[in-house]
């Protein structure tokens, strides 16, 4: 039996259980349920939480745990650079990216756009058509759309060109100090290299500093709940 608790209603449509674990969210103290791999690596530490995110729900509708920041009228693309099947929308000069598709209370197609799977609040845009994706695509992208380390640091995975470092592309950005790279060790307690800016040196090309593996607290995948 899980020692985790029940999940929060508002919760349950936004992080699916796949096995029994728990986090607990930094910026809204509400425990969340996880999945956890069961390969062992080197180190000990609390084992890595894997949670898996939709701000929509089986229904269609936005779940209770967001709230709209903004409502837009915009176009989008099938494919999210993001977490893959989801949407690539723009509303004028902005990019929403992931933005997954619901229906309003009036039973009106539309789309939630979410800017981070740690964030609760979300654009709903719409839009003249939903456009399908196509056939084959996969609901979630084995790579975390976003990265948690053990330190508290949050990294979004990076869409379009990356830089690269060691020789390796870089997965994720952590603000505009550091960078994690596209080098993901998994198992029990999943790690990655980290890499800080260097300001000594110039700005073009980018250039940066190891600060070794870390271990990661927790990663988010981004889910299509439904599609239209």
């Amino acid at each position: 039996m899980s020692t985790c608790g029940t999940l929060p209603a508002a919760l349950t449509a936004v992080v699916a259980l796949v096995a029994v674990g728990c986090g607990t969210d930094a910026s809204t103290g509400a425990t969340q349920a996880a999945s956890t791999t069961a390969a062992a690596t080197a180190g000990g530490g609390a084992p890595t939480a894997v949670l898996h995110v939709t701000p929509v729900g089986a229904n269609g509708r936005l779940s209770a745990a967001f709230s709209v920041s903004a409502r837009r009228t915009g176009s989008c693309l099938p494919g999210s650079e993001a977490i893959g099947a989801a949407y690539r929308c723009s509303s004028g000069n902005a990019i929403l990216d992931p933005c997954f598709p619901g229906r309003d209370a009036r039973d009106r197609s539309r789309l939630y756009c979410l800017a981070a799977p740690y964030a609760h609040q979300v654009v709903a845009l719409s839009v003249r058509r939903i456009p399908k994706l196509p056939k084959g695509t996969k609901l979630e992208r084995r790579t975390p759309w976003g990265i948690q380390l053990v330190d508290g640091t949050r990294c979004l995975v990076v869409q379009g060109a990356a830089d690269m470092v060691d020789g390796k592309p870089v997965g994720w950005t952590c603000g505009h100090t550091r960078v994690l790279a596209r080098d993901l060790k998994r198992g029990r307690r999943w790690s990655v290299s980290v890499y800080a800016y260097r300001t000594d040196k110039p700005s073009y090309p980018r250039q940066y500093r190891p600060l070794g593996r870390r271990a990661i607290a927790r990663v988010w995948f981004g889910t299509a709940a439904r599609t239209p």
